[in-house]
Parts: C-alpha cells; structure tokens; sequence
C-alpha cells in the first residue's frame, strides 16, 4: 500500500534531490549500526530527523527519533530494525505537494 503525504509545494523544486540524500544518508546509517559505530550511527540518525521534520514528514521525523534512541542506548538491533521501518516508509512515500497555508494575519 502507498503512504500518501502532503508537503508543501514549495518544497517540491529541491524534493527529488533531499530523497537522493536521504538514501545515502540511510544507507550510511546502516553500515554505521552494522559495524557498531555507534558515534556515527547517531550523528546520521540526528541528521535525518531533523531532515524529515524540514521536509514536512513527521512520522519518518519520529522514525529516525527511534533510530537515534536506540543508538543513545545501545542497541543497534533495535536501531536497524526502526531503520528497516523507515526504508519501509520512503518505498511506500507518495508525496503530493499542496500550496501553502497562508499565514494568518497578525
């Protein structure tokens, strides 16, 4: 099933290339919890939550919020299995970009 999410459609110029960073990013933060560095695997877990939440995806925010606990904590088998959740959500990712909510007046 494909995960349907609205992001605003000034992001929608640069989204094809954050989604090409975030693959490598996730990619990177595998072999880091792989090898057990943990250092790295935080650092890029970091990284990608504050990415996520830029882009306007707030579950894949929380996802990688998961992925850097884990790490905080220790256990890289946790850590990889929330990372299997986020690649899970980038395939499923069907991003339809809508205009942006005017600011209300002040």
């Amino acid at each position: 099933p494909r995960l349907v999410v609205h992001v605003s459609q000034t992001l929608e110029p640069i989204f094809a290339q954050f989604l090409a960073l975030q693959r490598r990013q996730r990619h990177d933060l595998g072999q880091a919890i792989a090898a057990g560095d943990a250092q790295t695997a935080h650092r890029l877990a970091h990284s990608l939550k504050g990415a996520t939440a830029t882009y306007e995806l707030p579950a894949a925010a929380a996802i990688a919020r998961e992925i850097e606990t884990a790490v905080l904590q220790g256990d890289m088998p946790l850590a990889a299995s929330h990372l299997k959740t986020l690649a899970a959500y980038f395939d499923a990712l069907d991003v339809v970009f809508i205009a942006a909510p005017a600011l209300p007046p002040e």
